[in-house]
């Protein structure tokens, strides 16, 4: 009886995700690593993004299917002093917990140094997850499946309609951008930061973000199951849903919670972020100036009244040597000035308007005559291979399981993915054979096998395909899509390919060393990104850019790329009136194919001068097939 209790258990938990359950359910306990630094009594010094994932690790007790490493960084490159250091005080950590000291960090597994933590690992079956919201996604679901878990709807829930609450990556989402840097890590430094600064002017400035969530709480919900949400709401008061418009349904749902009227995992990282500024600045401050926030902090404090969150803020430099004597009521309170909108990328009172100032002809026709007059020297497209010898991958000896087609791709574009992917091959496996000759013969040998990374890899179309013809490399798959990197494990299982890895995490939280980083087709400023990590790991590069418009200077990288555009004084909004005239790339016929072509080559040009500047020698070649894509183009480079 109890065998048939337990199949019927494990079958509706297969039903919430049939391929995540697939992978996981027989998975041995995976590692959770966090950094931190225990003082004893259960009192840890941590940053906010590892203090919510301990506050969710406690909160849902998750504790008995992962094993809970705290590895204290303290004097090393990753440890958390340059960052605003919180007290988090556990409430019950009665589970086996590993201390890994400082000088134990570099024996840990490769992988795990390889990422930013916190992370978790499943070294069965080599796969490393590391990012807020993956990480905390991964520690839900996978504790979900398990049999003995008790609370599997409460968990399923906080994942939002179909388990999409937070599953975009933050380079593609409004919302995952604010909940997973913005308020966890620019929030709460800008808090600080004004209290150092302020603290003699006697003014203190609420955080921008603050207010930001505040505006977005005042926004109608968005959601998708609104029309089902209003039904329960109006079949708990006795009423039935009339037919109404869609907007006028959206409207009659309040906020109760980030994202609506449910509990979701968006409120779990919010939470800590908000507790931790009333702490600081004062809840009557929020009371006057932010009403809605405060709330929806009600709302959650009385959600974990049984299980309440101890976080304060902790001391980060000498001129604040105590915060919390710091007089509130003896400062003057300033509000930032920000755009009443909801935190959704789709929100219609986003404005939008300024990304038409970029597609205007005249402004095209400008950019491109500025640069010819300062005599730019633009790199020649060439469609031949680097060594002169014109090859192709003859794919009746791939594996079908390597094939775009063993890649679940629609069969319309099967053709163009197979010329993108022979192109590509092509260049990684001329480069290979570059770097092992430059190798002395003492580097030679297991131990110097190269490292190859497809980043933005998706399903692994080409990483795969690099690991099964390179078979002496060691292979790793980056991707943030939980779906796509699951089907790349699947298919790596299916062929049995011993030198892949997987990495599902962001760009930027991928610390790996490597010799050879790959990208096809990856979106906008993602090209640069990858550039940028092949830079810091002094590695080879073979990338096919995508999507010219949607590049946006940030934190990493800025544009133009190298000294010689920067020299010439081309603006910014130039350079992107530029990136989006690349994007019209269409048919022969079409007038603005040629004009498109030109710009894809400005800027890639400035791209491979950026590395040519740095001491890479560089080609700019294009794919033999013009039915590969539009976006054709092939940076190449290798560090001297």
């Amino acid at each position: 009886m109890r065998s048939k209790t337990r199949n019927r258990s494990a079958s509706k938990r297969a039903t919430f995700d049939k391929e995540f359950f697939d992978c996981y359910s027989t998975a041995e306990k995976p590692n959770l690593y966090i950094d931190a630094e225990s003082i004893g009594n259960g009192l840890y010094f941590v940053n906010m993004t590892n203090a919510i994932v301990l506050f969710i690790f406690e909160r849902y007790a998750v504790g008995n299917w992962f094993h809970l490493n705290v590895v204290s960084s303290k004097g090393t490159e990753s440890s958390t002093n340059k960052e605003v250091v919180l007290k988090y005080q556990s409430r019950n950590l009665m589970i086996p917990t590993k201390f890994i000291t400082p000088e134990c960090i570099s024996s840990l597994p490769v992988g795990v140094n390889s990422c930013q933590r916190p992370s978790i690992s499943v070294e069965s079956r080599k796969l490393h997850i590391s990012g807020l919201t993956s990480v905390v996604r991964f520690l839900l679901k996978f504790s979900s499946i398990q049999v003995e878990c008790q609370n599997v709807h409460e968990m399923r829930s906080l994942l939002g309609f179909r388990g999409g609450c937070l599953a975009a990556c933050a380079e593609a989402s409004v919302w995952t951008t604010f909940c997973e840097v913005e308020m966890t890590q620019r929030m709460v430094t800008s808090l600080v930061t004004s209290l150092e600064t302020r603290y003699s002017t006697g003014e203190l400035e609420i955080p921008e973000d603050l207010v930001r969530f505040e505006n977005h709480l005042a926004q109608p919900v968005r959601t998708h199951n609104f029309r089902k949400k209003i039904q329960d709401q109006l079949t708990m008061q006795g009423e039935k849903l009339q037919k109404q418009r869609p907007l006028e349904q959206i409207e009659q749902l309040h906020h109760v919670f980030a994202e609506g009227p449910d509990l979701t995992l968006s409120d779990l990282i919010l939470f800590p972020c908000v507790l931790t500024t009333i702490h600081v600045i004062g809840e009557d401050t929020f009371k006057t100036y932010l009403p809605k926030v405060t709330t929806w902090l009600k709302h959650l404090e009385n959600e974990f009244k049984n299980t309440p969150l101890q976080l304060t803020l902790f001391e980060t430099t000498e001129r604040v040597a105590s915060i919390e004597s710091l007089r509130i009521s003896d400062l003057v309170i300033k509000i930032p000035k920000v755009p009443l909108e909801s935190l959704y990328k789709s929100d219609p009172p986003r404005d939008k308007s300024r990304m038409n100032d970029y597609t205007k002809q005249t402004y095209v026709d400008e950019a491109v005559e500025f640069l010819k007059e300062k005599k730019i020297e633009l790199f020649e497209v060439k469609s031949d291979y680097i060594d002169g010898i014109l090859k192709f991958l003859e794919w009746e000896n791939v594996p079908s399981i390597a094939h775009p087609e063993g890649g679940q791709l629609p069969e319309s574009r099967r053709e163009r993915k197979c010329e993108q992917l022979g192109n590509l091959v092509e260049m990684v496996k001329f480069i290979s054979n570059e770097r092992h000759s430059d190798r002395s013969k003492e580097e030679k040998g297991e131990e110097s096998c190269l490292t190859i990374v497809d980043f933005c890899s998706g399903g692994g179309h080409l990483g795969i395909l690099v690991a099964w013809l390179i078979p002496d490399a060691q292979v790793i798959l980056v991707e943030n899509k939980e779906e796509s990197l699951r089907r790349a494990e699947i298919r790596v299982d299916q062929m049995g390919l011993p030198n892949v890895t997987f990495f599902q995490c962001n760009l930027n939280s991928f610390l790996g060393k490597f010799d050879i980083g790959l990208a096809l087709h990856a979106c906008g400023t993602a090209t640069d990104l990858v550039l940028k990590k092949c830079e810091e790991s002094a590695a080879a590069f073979v990338v096919s850019p995508c999507c010219y418009g949607a590049i946006r200077t940030n934190h990493v990288v800025q544009y133009p790329r190298s000294f010689r555009f920067r020299d010439t004084g081309l603006s910014l909004h130039q350079y992107f009136v530029l990136a989006h005239s690349a994007d019209q790339t269409h048919d022969e016929k079409n007038p603005k194919t040629a004009q498109g072509q030109t710009s894809m080559q400005i800027v890639d040009t400035d791209r491979l001068a950026y590395f040519y500047e740095r001491k890479y020698k560089v080609w700019l070649r294009k794919m033999t097939s013009e039915i590969a894509s539009p976006k054709n183009h092939i940076l190449v480079g290798i560090p001297n």
